[in-house]
């Protein structure tokens, strides 16, 4: 038995795998997009080269899907659109008063790791650093800082690609202990030029949202 696998079902299946990562930052997926084409063009000249003597849809597509598993990692194993060094753009951001606030922030991501070196900062230009270790499959952290212990969950949405964080933090107020929990959604903007942090801080009855944008330093 003689199988040869039809093109325009092999191109459609390429647009379809195409279309899927459209909403990526587009410096991040450039590389990829390079790749899904190689393999195509590769298939596509195997298909007309080669008879297949015992081979289906099913095992084809297998091979196929293998092969952007491939890519794939490779995608996620860099990560250039967050990966980077960032700072406030006061001029874009709201600060809230006397508040501390996040000033500067450098991002690895490398497959399911997510490397942050965070520094606040309050009204007097004091700064306050600290560097988590997060996993991006929704493993929990934990860190200590100031002597205030962290739990953080990192994920990161298959559709679009953003970071959503959900962190818990344990500190000393007036004598009793409080929590404070805040939700963090990164994004990069087209570009790969500025990255929105919407956030929503819970503390007792209050809750404090907003947006933070920072530019790429580096």
């Amino acid at each position: 038995m003689h199988f040869r696998f039809s093109k325009n079902k092999l191109e459609k299946h390429c647009a379809e795998q195409k279309n899927q990562i459209k909403k990526r930052d587009e410096n991040a997926i450039r590389t990829y997009l390079i790749f899904v084409d190689s393999i195509c063009i590769f298939v596509a000249n195997q298909t007309t080269l080669l008879k297949f003597q015992v081979m289906d849809t099913k095992n084809f597509k297998l091979i196929f899907t293998l092969l952007l598993a491939i890519s794939t990692f490779s995608l996620h194993a860099e990560e250039p659109g967050f990966t980077g060094e960032w700072k406030l753009n006061k001029e874009k951001t709201v600060l809230q008063g006397s508040q501390i606030f996040l000033s500067k922030l450098t991002i690895k991501i490398k497959g399911d790791s997510l490397l942050t070196n965070r520094t606040y900062e309050n009204a007097d230009g004091q700064e306050y650093p600290f560097v988590e270790n997060l996993f991006l499959n929704g493993k929990e952290s934990k860190i200590v800082i100031y002597d205030m212990p962290r739990t953080t969950k990192a994920t990161r949405s298959a559709t679009d690609g953003t970071l959503v964080l959900d962190s818990n933090t344990t500190f000393n107020r007036d004598g009793q202990e409080a929590v404070m929990n805040s939700k963090e959604t990164w994004k990069v903007e087209p570009g790969a030029k500025v990255l929105t942090i919407s956030f929503t801080t819970k503390l007792a009855d209050r809750e404090f949202p907003g947006t933070l944008y920072l530019d790429r330093v580096k």
